[in-house]
C-alpha cells in the first residue's frame, strides 16, 4: 500500500542520514536493493517499466560512489549517445541528398529521352515536308542539305555575326 511504501522511503531516508560512511554504503546498497524488489514493484505497474527500472538501478549501483567519477560517467555516456544521433541524423541526410540526386538524375534522364523523341520527331515532318516539296517539283526540288552542311552554313553564319560584333566594338 502507500503508507508502506511510505514508510520503507522513511526507513531509507533516516538510515542513510544516520550511518557512517564504512557502514552507510553497504546499508544504503541493502536498502536501496529492497526498495528496488520491494517498492518499485509497488510503483510502476507494467513489467516492461518494472524492467527499466530495475535496469536503471543496476545501473546507478555499478557506478563509482564518488560524485566525481558518477559525473565523468554520466558526461561521457551522454556524449556517447550525442555521437550516435549525431551519426544516424548524417546517415539519413546522406541517404536523403542520395535520394535527390537519383531523382534529380532521373529527371534528367527524362528530359533527355522527351528532347531525344521532340528531334525526332521534328526530323520526321521536315523530311515528310521536304519529300512532299521535291514530289511536287516546287522550288525547293533539291534534295535536302546533309548535316555536315547545315553545321557549316550555321557556323559561317555565327561566324560572320561573331566578326560583325566585333567590328562594331571596335568602332565604338
Amino acid at each position: 500500500t502507500l503508507d508502506e511504501i511510505r514508510a520503507l522511503i522513511d526507513r531509507f531516508a533516516k538510515q542513510s542520514r544516520g550511518a557512517s560512511s564504512s557502514s552507510g554504503s553497504a546499508a544504503e546498497r541493502k536498502l536501496g536493493n529492497a526498495l528496488c524488489e520491494d517498492v518499485m514493484p509497488l510503483l510502476v505497474e507494467s513489467a516492461p517499466m518494472r524492467d527499466r527500472a530495475r535496469k536503471k538501478w543496476r545501473e546507478m549501483e555499478a557506478m563509482p560512489r564518488k560524485k566525481s567519477s558518477r559525473v565523468q560517467i554520466l558526461a561521457s555516456v551522454r556524449e556517447e549517445e550525442a555521437r550516435r544521433r549525431e551519426e544516424v541524423r548524417a546517415k539519413a541526410a546522406a541517404e536523403k541528398a542520395a535520394k535527390e540526386a537519383e531523382r534529380e538524375e532521373q529527371m534528367r534522364e527524362v528530359a533527355r529521352e522527351e528532347r531525344r523523341i521532340k528531334r525526332m520527331e521534328r526530323e520526321r515532318e521536315e523530311r515528310e515536308l521536304y519529300g512532299t516539296i521535291y514530289a511536287a517539283g516546287g522550288e525547293a526540288s533539291a534534295p535536302r542539305p546533309s548535316r555536315a552542311d547545315r553545321q557549316a552554313e550555321r557556323l559561317a553564319r555565327e561566324q560572320e555575326a561573331l566578326e560583325a560584333a566585333l567590328a562594331a566594338s571596335a568602332a565604338a
